[in-house]
């Protein structure tokens, strides 16, 4: 029974007129019938798991497969990223060794005048 408003009870299963509360004149026999189609559904559901299963683990192999080319890809632009940022680094240092050579050079050349 449910409890509607706190003065109204609804009954979910209608009892027919002269049966005992919860008593119902072939219940059994159904209780036992709705075990058997209970227990086939859980048959046809594992079978339904299995390839459920078997299809989801396809589908989690390829979205790792896609995981790992993705990841893949993004550390090849990394590496490349990195190594034109060394590349990069290499022309700038040598650029100010060079600018600082002359500099030397210059203040070697007034040194020698004074």
């Amino acid at each position: 029974m449910f409890l509607v408003q706190s003065s109204e009870l609804i009954d979910p299963l209608p009892r027919k007129q002269g049966t005992v509360k919860g008593k119902q004149p072939g219940s059994a026999s159904i209780w036992r019938e709705s075990i058997s189609e209970e227990e086939r559904k859980r048959r046809r559901l594992s079978l339904d798991g299995q390839e459920d299963a078997s299809s989801l683990g396809n589908q989690l192999v390829k979205v790792l497969e896609m995981n790992s080319n993705k990841l893949n890809a993004h550390l090849e632009a990394q590496n490349i990223s990195c190594q034109l940022d060394r590349d990069q680094r290499k022309e700038h240092t040598d650029s100010l060794v060079a600018a600082l050579s002359k500099v030397t050079d210059a203040l070697v050349r007034i040194a020698d005048k004074l």
